[in-house]
């Protein structure tokens, strides 16, 4: 399989197990200095839903005890050494909305993007997993030129092969029984309360005009390339889309998925190996 496919599938395979709204943004100075700016947040239902599995006393205090651990500033600070030589720890803003949910915006600056390495999915929460490092060829890399014209290329990560088996989604009903039931009706609207709000962005920003790129989703004002956008609150929403998305994850060849994503909103997947942006 094409490893666009693998990443389709990863990704939201990765939303399936983290639940949460994640965007990140690689903001690149004419210098070639810059910031990674991550905001994840997780939803009302998300924080009950934490609270309740712990079987704590107080649920304000639980719900307080995990946010507080996954935006420590010591444990995002010694994020910065993996992201490559110059990156530095800026700032951790706590982010806590009058709907209940919560997380934070994390702020790192780096001197040299040709140095700089980021990965399109959001890092694992799981206390086993924050010490492992990132494989190779599983993160975005940069190799940037300074110039009249400066010119940065933007290396996609190299993805494993997918088998069908891989597939974490299906639309398909026991029995090709059709009709659903009461309790499965209930499970939907879980579903939906769960990925309420929901979406992954990674983007890239210049500081300047884009002249030239051979990126798929070029923003309005010509400033900055979308990489990955899946609004998944949106998609989980309608039956309609929940069943392309699984006829998606099931896709063998570009060409095919190119295809697919054509009649589902809510999705930007860039194709190419490697995005150039010539800006000034």
């Amino acid at each position: 399989m094409n490893k666009i496919s693998a990443l389709l599938i990863t990704t939201l395979l990765y939303f399936t197990v983290a639940c949460m709204d994640y965007s990140q943004e690689i903001f690149v100075k004419k210098d070639g200095s810059g910031t990674v700016s991550t905001t994840i947040v997780f939803n009302q239902t998300i924080m009950e839903l934490i609270s309740s599995m712990s079987g704590a006393d107080s649920e304000s205090a639980d719900k307080n005890k995990f946010i507080n651990e996954i935006r420590d500033r010591k444990r995002l600070a010694e994020d910065a050494a993996k992201m490559g030589a110059g990156v530095e720890f800026r700032d951790v803003i706590p982010i806590d909305n009058k709907d209940g949910s919560k997380g934070y915006k994390v702020i790192y600056a780096f001197k040299d993007i040709n140095n700089l390495k980021v990965t399109e999915n959001p890092k694992s929460l799981n206390k086993q997993d924050e010490d492992k490092d990132e494989k190779p060829g599983g993160a975005i890399t940069f190799k940037y030129a300074k110039g009249k014209n400066n010119s940065l290329e933007i290396h996609m990560p190299q993805k494993k092969k997918f088998s069908n088996a891989s597939t974490p989604i299906d639309s398909s009903d026991e029995g090709n029984n059709k009709s659903k039931t009461e309790e499965e009706k209930k499970q939907e609207e879980m579903m939906k309360k769960l990925f309420k709000g929901f979406r992954m962005e990674v983007s890239v920003a210049v500081e300047g005009t884009i002249t030239k790129t051979n990126a798929a989703f070029l923003n309005s004002s010509k400033n900055g390339v979308t990489l990955m956008m899946m609004d998944v609150g949106k998609l989980i929403e309608d039956e309609k889309y929940r069943e392309q998305l699984a006829e998606l994850s099931r896709a063998q060849e570009v060409a095919e998925v190119k295809e697919k994503l054509k009649n589902i909103p809510y999705m930007k997947i860039e194709f190419a190996d490697m995005v150039y942006v010539n800006f000034n």
